[in-house]
């Protein structure tokens, strides 16, 4: 909180990548509290930078912006910065040379983790028909950020319809494992359709999938993942695949140590 008056994007970029590991540990009241205690520190940064583009600003001005309509959408949960992310994604869908890429990109994420079904509809849509390689890639990238869990069982789906490339749908995959909500939905898709992902992707590609699991939190989840593991080998990445159970069991034991101490410190119990 000391940095609240920071305008350095080095140094925002690691404050909310920190914040955003300590929204994966807490629930319920605790977490209401953290997000009102990053609203009070990024709220004062997005004011003095305001929320248009303006011609003075260089490009790490601008990337700044839209890191912090982010983290206020979706952790500080902003009630106005949720209205300004999807305004700026229909905006975007509407047309897309008229808003900003460093704002577009930050509101695409900000949206879709918040969004519906018939956002996702939209998004998929767009991204059937769109010949843009650069938005086709963020959209992809977004699939995996949705809260809801119909909409992530959709992208789950979509990993294996054909519509995604198969160089790009493990990666789409791993993503979805490391969703903050929906990880044990997503791990038994994976679990479930091994046999065919093994056949329809990359051999080198599935260690990377695997990589999902990196933040997986939850003690039983975790132990069904190295359990699968352990029964199902993965030969081509078998140092990779070691390294990524290591640090999902890391991020089991932070878990589990701060459990009752960090809600406890946010709510004063």
């Amino acid at each position: 909180e000391r940095f609240r008056d920071e305008d350095d994007l080095s140094v925002w970029e690691r404050l909310v990548g920190g914040l955003t590991q300590l929204d994966r540990l807490v629930e319920g009241d605790a977490r209401a509290a953290l997000a009102a205690r990053v609203g009070s520190l990024v709220g004062p940064a997005r004011a003095r930078l305001g929320d248009e583009v303006r011609p003075e600003d260089d490009d790490r001005t601008r990337t700044l912006r839209g890191l912090l309509l982010n983290a206020a959408a979706v952790l500080a949960d902003d009630h106005d910065a949720q209205v300004r992310a999807r305004q700026l994604l229909d905006r975007f869908l509407a047309d897309p040379a008229s808003v900003d890429p460093s704002l577009s990109a930050p509101a695409l994420t900000a949206a879709a983790t918040l969004g519906d079904i018939d956002l996702h509809d939209r998004l998929t849509e767009r991204f059937t028909e769109t010949d843009n390689p650069q938005d086709r890639e963020r959209i992809l990238r977004s699939f995996a950020r949705f809260r809801d869990p119909d909409c992530l069982a959709r992208t789950l789906e979509l990993t294996l319809s054909g519509r995604v490339r198969s160089q790009d749908a493990p990666y789409l995959l791993a993503e979805a494992v490391a969703n903050r909500d929906n990880a044990p939905a997503a791990w038994s898709f994976v679990a479930s359709n091994w046999s065919a992902i093994n056949e329809r992707f990359p051999s080198n590609s599935i260690p990377r999938l695997v990589g999902g699991i990196r933040s997986i939190r939850d003690a039983t989840l975790a132990g069904e993942v190295e359990a699968f593991l352990a029964d199902n080998p993965v030969p081509q990445g078998e140092m990779q695949v070691r390294q990524h159970l290591e640090r999902m069991r890391v991020t089991v034991a932070l878990a589990e140590r701060e459990s009752a101490r960090l809600p406890a410190v946010l709510t004063g119990g």
